[in-house]
């Protein structure tokens, strides 16, 4: 308190054991419920970003998040902070080759995947249905999701924007995104 001139850390501190890292191939676990939304995080630098996706995977009833190259730390001290701690509460799988990673899923699982994308062929997010269980990939805050990922996927899909906005905010789309597909998105 002295140093920084206000109660930094309100008297608590904590020390933790960082659990292993789960590789998504090895440590997928049971196949999905027909239901069961998954995501995907590919090239999420921000902390800040991949906390509050995180914390809305808890909250919409994600658990198993799939973690690309290039994306911060899960377990940092920022993300953890942001998502409120459920970031420890979520299966996070990482990603060796995402693209290759798509292919099993959709092979072994029957996992129908989705990106978000601003690509002129991309399907307005309201109008897009789910079949089985989803994998929802959003990508970097700057350049979305690779070009290989994009031609990998299902669907690629789209939020409208109105008055000449051009997107939103990487965790405030996939919240939108999540939210519909988890609560909204008509079923087959």
């Amino acid at each position: 308190e002295q140093l920084v001139g206000f109660d930094f850390h309100r008297g608590v501190l904590a020390c933790g054991v960082r659990p292993p890292q789960l590789e998504l191939r090895a440590d997928f676990g049971l196949a999905p419920e027909h239901g069961e939304t998954l995501a995907a995080v590919v090239g999420v630098q921000d902390p800040e970003n991949l906390g509050s996706i995180l914390r809305c995977c808890a909250g919409l009833g994600i658990q198993r998040v799939i973690i690309g190259a290039g994306t911060a730390d899960p377990l940092s001290r920022r993300v953890l902070r942001v998502s409120m701690g459920n970031a420890l509460r979520l299966r996070l799988l990482h990603a060796r080759d995402i693209v290759a990673d798509l292919a099993w899923l959709g092979k072994n699982f029957n996992i129908e995947s989705y990106a978000t994308s601003l690509r002129d062929d991309s399907a307005a997010l309201e109008t897009t249905g789910r079949h089985g269980p989803v994998l929802i990939l959003v990508g970097n805050e700057r350049f979305g999701l690779p070009d290989d990922v994009l031609r990998a996927v299902h669907h690629c899909v789209r939020i409208d924007m109105e008055l000449g906005t051009d997107s939103l905010n990487v965790s405030m789309a996939s919240g939108i995104v999540m939210h519909y597909f988890c609560r909204l998105a008509p079923r087959a």
